[in-house]
């Protein structure tokens, strides 16, 4: 026993399905394209180049004085925005925090000091990145951490 819509032996045109698989290609595509952008960063840039080459040239001097207080010079002829710092346990734990308050921008030849730093060399690792002021794409400023510039600190 046959159905009647099995009985016709019409299908979709060849227009129709060719149509059908260019909008599905489209669709697919827009998809794809849409995940992908969400792991390409925005480009920020500083006089005219990447911000990359800036953090090149940034040249900060580090110390932890007496009094648990964290010394910072700005030797460079870049403004420093703020500073990230990323402490290191023996037993593996890691925890990041950020400087940035009214003490900054930190300017060529300016200095500041952070009371209250704490550090235990015999269980402990600092490592302080600068933070650097940029323009994003959309012509505001951004914020952007010089991670490959880390500089080690033990009091």
């Amino acid at each position: 026993m046959e159905r009647g819509w099995l009985k016709s032996k019409k299908g979709v045109s060849p227009v129709i399905a060719t149509i059908l698989l260019i909008l599905l290609m489209i669709a697919l595509f827009i998809i794809v394209f849409w995940w992908a952008s969400q792991f390409i960063e925005e480009q920020v840039t500083k006089f005219d180049g990447n911000i990359e080459d800036s953090c090149e040239a940034v040249d900060i001097e580090v110390s932890i004085r007496s009094g648990g207080e964290l010394g910072v010079v700005n030797l460079g002829n870049i403004d420093i925005f703020g500073l990230d710092y990323t402490i290191k346990t023996n037993d593996g734990n890691e925890e990041t925090h950020s400087l940035i308050d009214d003490s900054f921008p930190l300017r060529k030849g300016e200095s500041i000091i952070v009371e209250e730093f704490f550090i235990d060399p015999e269980e402990e690792e600092i490592i302080i990145y600068p933070v650097l002021l940029g323009t994003g794409e959309d012509n505001t400023n951004k914020q952007y951490v010089c991670l490959n510039y880390g500089i080690e600190v033990y009091e």
